[in-house]
């Protein structure tokens, strides 16, 4: 089945985003996002002695489940507050076929606020889930929108990954109020978006 696609052009998204409306607010807790990221692309996973797994689908070693927190406890956030893009990349498998569907989850901390750890680890202590953003990207294969990324192979001649989807988008997030708007951006178009009330954020009394 196509999804269907709301077409607005991702800067007008990002300007419509991005109104400097009324007084300054402090955030009490920090939110971000569960990542997959190159193993030693940031030091902290050398600091973390963090394990690495190998992607059979690229062949690349990635540290699994860090959290990048994009909102940081202590931050000042306006009424209307947006993020930078985030890059986010899935790699799936052409066989057996399986559907382009990727999702991110959200947590939520009341104390932590550096990025690039583990949510296992020690300064991600008490972290919760909060929810989740589940996109669809059939639409790309059903439209022939993407082709398979095909496996690469090295000097001595040995295959590096296999045949796959690389799907690769944007999430942005939005605090409007007392609400966390995530977005999921694909060339320019919303295709997925979740909205999460976070007034405990926030002091009493504040908008």
């Amino acid at each position: 089945m196509i999804i269907s696609v709301t077409a607005v052009a991702s800067g007008a998204v990002l300007r419509a985003m991005n109104k400097d409306l009324g007084p300054a607010r402090y955030a009490k807790s920090s939110y971000g996002i569960i990542r997959s990221e190159p193993y030693g692309e940031y030091n902290e996973h050398i600091i973390a002695n963090a394990k690495g797994y190998m992607d059979k689908c690229d062949g690349v070693e990635y540290v699994r489940n860090t959290i990048y927190w994009v909102l940081k406890l202590g931050n000042i956030v306006e009424p209307e507050w947006t993020s930078d893009p985030i890059p986010c990349t899935h790699n799936i498998p052409c066989h057996p076929p399986q559907p382009l569907v990727c999702e991110e989850t959200l947590y939520v901390s009341d104390s932590a606020t550096e990025s690039h750890y583990s949510w296992r680890h020690s300064k991600n202590k008490g972290s919760q889930r909060v929810g989740s953003i589940t996109a669809d990207f059939n639409f790309l294969r059903d439209k022939n929108l993407i082709k398979p990324t095909e496996p690469t192979f090295g000097p001595n001649g040995r295959q590096i990954g296999r045949k796959h989807y690389k799907i690769q988008y944007d999430i942005v997030i939005r605090v409007v109020d007392r609400d966390l708007k995530c977005f999921a951006i694909y060339d320019d178009h919303i295709v997925k978006q979740c909205r999460i009330n976070i007034s405990s954020a926030f002091s009493a009394g504040v908008k």
